[in-house]
């Protein structure tokens, strides 16, 4: 999944279950009417490690990763509060949770609704409220590496050349053997 589809499925979702006109931080345009909602999400951290794996014999080489990034919810105009706690009661809906693990995403923690509400012009107040979820993904690369077909090794395999470790008799005793060979 790209990162521009993961935004995509965020975007609709969150507009869905809030009912509320979402659009992402940071654009070069007008601050739209309340209420509305404004999504950013942070870069991304890696979970773990990277899955390498082959489907088939024909070299290609699928490289799997967990991605985890904060997606920061702020939510403008009346009810502000009220809209963030309902979208994480709502993000955990079975039926909600279905549709993103079909989709490859889960939410998977929420850091606590903050109310905002600003003084704008020392006369009128704006509700405001942010929530932070933690959202994870899945991101995914293929890679043609090739497969080996042929190995050729010479040399004789005989008697190891190892040289015992120096240590005290009392406290470590070092047995060196080697299978298969007398």
């Amino acid at each position: 999944m790209t990162k521009a589809q993961i935004k995509a499925f965020i975007l609709a979702i969150v507009a869905e279950l809030t009912g509320i006109r979402c659009i992402w931080s940071h654009q070069n345009a007008p601050k739209p009417p309340n209420p509305y909602i404004s999504l950013t999400l942070s870069p991304e951290r890696s979970v773990g490690n990277e899955v390498r794996r082959r489907s088939d014999d024909s070299g290609v080489l699928d490289v799997l990763g967990r991605r985890e990034a904060t997606l920061s919810v702020g939510a403008y105009g009346a009810g502000a509060v009220e809209t963030c706690d309902a979208l994480w009661l709502n993000l955990q809906r079975p039926t909600i949770v279905d549709r993103c693990f079909s989709a490859g995403i889960a939410f998977v923690r929420a850091d606590g609704t903050q109310d905002l509400t600003e003084l704008l012009d020392g006369r009128t107040w704006e509700e405001r409220a942010n929530l932070d979820l933690i959202v994870t993904y899945s991101r995914a690369i293929t890679d043609e590496p090739g497969t080996i077909t042929e190995v050729d090794v010479t040399g004789e395999l005989g008697e190891p050349d190892l040289v015992t470790p120096e240590t005290d008799e009392a406290i470590v005793e070092v047995i060196i053997s080697m299978k298969g060979v007398q």
